[in-house]
């Protein structure tokens, strides 16, 4: 009779939607070289390919998960490892393009410029009618 683990085991697909996210910000030895900048591309390439690998004792650090999302996001709009997580947590994920980014920015300014305002001419009423 063979057992079903009790609880599945993430890790493999998460270290594979790590390294989706590192294809798309530009391939091992390109995210290496910027999660590790003292050393060499080949090295810090071959560094982030034994943490990919789950046979291998090397982990990333959560900083380094961290910083492949947002390489992946800045090249692709997209985050391979935010939807994976997103997906096992029943999450629903929408992804807000740059122009969607740049009117919120503008409408949030917006408010609070008219709230500003609106609170300058209380002070310039209340200092009149003394």
């Amino acid at each position: 009779m063979t057992q079903h683990p009790l609880f599945k085991d993430l890790s493999a697909d998460r270290l594979a939607a790590i390294g989706a996210d590192v294809d798309a910000a530009g391939g091992e030895k390109i995210v290496g070289h910027q999660l590790w900048p003292k050393l060499a591309p080949d090295t810090a390439g071959r560094k982030l390919s034994n943490a990919l690998n789950p046979k291998q004792r090397h982990e990333l650090s959560d900083d380094d998960v961290w910083l492949i999302k947002q390489l992946a996001r800045k090249a692709t709009g997209r985050s391979r490892v935010v939807e994976f997580e997103c997906g096992e947590l029943k999450a629903d994920l929408h992804w807000i393009t740059q122009e969607e980014q740049i009117e919120r920015s503008e409408k949030r300014l917006e408010t609070l410029l008219d709230s500003v305002q609106a609170e300058l001419q209380q002070w310039r009423t209340a200092r009149s009618a003394k």
